[in-house]
C-alpha cells in the first residue's frame, strides 16, 4: 500500500476534491424543497461524524474502503457547506452555488462558484456552472 504524505497528499485531495465535490453540488440541486433539505441534513450529520472521528484515515490510511469512504463523506459535506452564504473554502479551494458579492472567489480575477438557472422558488435548474478558485 503506498501512502501519500505532506505536499503530495494534500495535492491529491485538492485535486480528488476539486472533481468530487462539484458533482455531489449536482446532485444536491436535482433535488427540491425538503428532499433536498432532507439530504442536506442527512449529509451533514454523516459528514461531521465521518471527519471527527474517522478523518485521520485520510493521512495515515485506515481499513479497506476506509479513506474512501471518509474522503466521500468529506466531499458531501463540503457540497452542503457550499450551500451557505458564501460558500466554503477548505484546503485552498472555494466552492459556492450562489455567488454573492462577499465571495472570496471574486476577488480572484472573478473565478466565481455559480449556479446559473438558480431560482429561489427552486424551479428546476437548466445549467449548473461550478467552478474551484484555488487560492
Amino acid at each position: 500500500m503506498i501512502v501519500a504524505t505532506g505536499p503530495v497528499m494534500a495535492d491529491l485531495l485538492s485535486l480528488c476534491l476539486g472533481a468530487a465535490v462539484p458533482l455531489y453540488i449536482g446532485e444536491l440541486q436535482q433535488l427540491h424543497g425538503e428532499t433536498r433539505a432532507r439530504q442536506i441534513r442527512r449529509w451533514a450529520g454523516v459528514a461531521g461524524d465521518a471527519v471527527a472521528y474517522r478523518g485521520d484515515v485520510l493521512q495515515y490510511g485506515g481499513g479497506r474502503g476506509e479513506a474512501a469512504d471518509v474522503f466521500n463523506q468529506l466531499a458531501r459535506g463540503l457540497a452542503v457547506l457550499a450551500h451557505a452564504p458564501g460558500g466554503v473554502l477548505f484546503n485552498g479551494q472555494h466552492w459556492c452555488v450562489e455567488h454573492r458579492t462577499g465571495c472570496p472567489a471574486r476577488s480572484i480575477a472573478d473565478l466565481s462558484c455559480r449556479r446559473d438557472g438558480f431560482d429561489t422558488d427552486d424551479r428546476p435548474v437548466t445549467q449548473i456552472t461550478v467552478k474551484a478558485a484555488v487560492l
